[in-house]
Formats: C-alpha cells, structure tokens, sequence
C-alpha cells in the first residue's frame, strides 16, 4: 500500500505541476521546455522507487545464511531524465566481501556515476563533434552535462576498449590461441590510411592516426562497404597491425583458400600488414592509383611536347 500511495503522489505533482505551466506559460517554447523538465523529473522519481523496489524485492529473496544485511547505502547517478540518488541495501557474504545485490542485478558498474543510456548518448556525440558542442547538444535534454563530462566518458570508455584489445592481442600473439571468426570468407579486403591530428599538452605537436577498415564487398548504388569493421589507434605499425588483425580475426574466419587483399596509399608502413597476414597482396587504393596513373600521363605528355 505505501508503495501505491507513492507512485500517487508522483502522479498528482505531475498533473499539479503540467496545469500550473497551462496557466502561466506565455510561449510555445516555454510551455515545451517546462512540460519536458516536469516529464523528466517524473521519470526521475520513477527510476527511484523501481531502483529501490527491485533493492526490497532481492532483499527479501535472498538466502539470509549466505548474505548479512548491513544496512543502506546512497548512490548517485546522472540519467537522460537528470540527477538521482536512491538508497540500497549492501551485505557480507561468507568470504568477507561486501555485496549489493542490486548493482549486480542490474550492471550497474562500481564508482561509475552515468547511466548505460546517457552513456552511450555521450559517445555518439562526443566522437562526431567537439565535446563542448556535444555538452551543448546533450544539455537541452539533461542540465548539467559539462565539456569535461563528455570528455571523460569517451576517455574511458576509450581506454576500456583499448584494453580488451590489448588482451586479445596477447593471447593471440603471446599465448598462441587461434580465434574462432563468426563469419566465413572467401575474400577480405582491408584499406589502411594514416590521419594528422594536432595534440594538445605534448611534446610532439601532431600525431598519426592509423585507420583499418575491413570489409567484404562493395554492394548497392551508390556502393556501401559489406559487414564493415573499424579499428583505429596511435602506436607503431606493427602493434597497430597486430590489434587489427586479432580484431578482424574474431569476425571473419580466414581459410587457406581466402584472399586478404590490403590497400593503402603507399605509405611504408601500410605494407607491413603482409607479415601478419601471410599470403595477403597489396594494392594501391583506386584514389591514389588514379592519381599516380594521371601523373604519369601528365609527365609522358610534357615529355613528349
């Protein structure tokens, strides 16, 4: 019953708080934002009392002689609906570790303070524009999200990945384990290219961006790459080349009889990926082979003037 006089009283602070904006709104702009913070501060209660319902009900479910209640806990963290804090119970299983049930029910990840969907709107802002114009962006539907926010979501988010791929390098290279790809291919097709970008507080004033781009084939009008994959980082070649193909080597399965064709624009460095795909061919990629063919012709022509 107390749980239903509370989803109640959120309600009726809703429909109080939508008439109060019916009679003093003077704008259509007005009225969307201030039905949008009223919308987004009901789902903010909503996840609150789901959080701590879900909380009682595993509290109540759990095997009291494994786990000991030792009380509540808050937690904070930004959702796309703004700021919540809700309480929690915590416990000590047999081994001595503090457990919350209600975290590990539901992934929420320790010390992390950004909900899964505000997330992942923060990486797919932060990665296509400045993260002060993302920050903008993502403040017209959460207040409160800083440049500095968008940058240290995509920072760590960016360093995790970087980590999962060092470790399936290294069990590839240095333990010697033979990934199983999910996809069977007669022909994979890899372009390479390098990318300056300026650094900010360091040494060196530009760095080198390596881009691998993987796919099967080209299809449609105009053409799309088939099952494209990405892989992008700073470092030398041969690490850079090692990552992509442990990447490249758990979504395709490479055969005796498959062709791995590398492309690039004739930097050095590109060419290197031959000695981690024995039996691969390289190829000048159809831009800068146009462009060498056209000089060719240009020189021949002036040659012959």
């Amino acid at each position: 019953m107390y749980r239903i006089q509370q989803l109640v009283k959120v309600f009726l602070q809703l429909v109080v708080g939508i008439f109060e904006v019916f009679n003093t709104a003077r704008s259509f702009g007005e009225l969307e934002e201030r039905i949008q913070r009223l919308s987004q501060q009901t789902t903010a209660e909503l996840l609150k009392l789901g959080l701590e319902e879900i909380d009682r009900r595993l509290a109540a479910d759990r095997d009291k002689r494994q786990l000991e209640n030792l009380g509540k806990r808050e937690r904070t963290i930004v959702t796309t609906a703004g700021e919540i804090r809700f309480e929690r119970r915590y416990y000590r299983d047999k081994a001595g570790r503090n457990v919350y049930l209600l975290d590990e029910a539901l992934g929420i990840e320790p010390s992390k303070r950004v909900s899964p969907r505000l997330n992942k709107m923060m990486l797919e802002m932060g990665v296509e524009m400045p993260f002060r114009k993302a920050a903008v962006l993502i403040g017209y539907l959460v207040p409160g999200i800083s440049a500095m926010s968008v940058w240290h979501e995509v920072q760590r988010c960016g360093e995790k990945a970087k980590q999962e791929a060092e470790e399936i390098k290294r069990r590839i290279f240095e333990d010697g384990e033979v990934p199983v790809g999910k996809r069977e291919v007669a022909q994979l097709n890899i372009e390479a290219d390098g990318v300056l970008i300026r650094q900010q507080r360091s040494k060196q004033r530009h760095a080198e961006v390596k881009l691998f781009v993987g796919y099967e084939g080209k299809e449609g009008e105009p053409k799309r790459l088939r099952n494209r994959r990405s892989v992008a980082g700073v470092g030398d070649s041969e690490a850079m080349w090692e990552e992509t193909c442990a990447l490249f080597s758990h979504e395709w399965r490479l055969s005796e009889r498959s062709e791995v064709k590398i492309g690039g624009d004739g930097a050095a460095w590109i060419k290197d990926g031959l000695e981690v795909f024995p039996g691969a061919s390289y190829h000048l990629d159809h831009f800068h082979l146009r462009k060498r063919l056209a000089g060719q012709c240009s020189k021949r022509q002036r040659q012959a003037n």
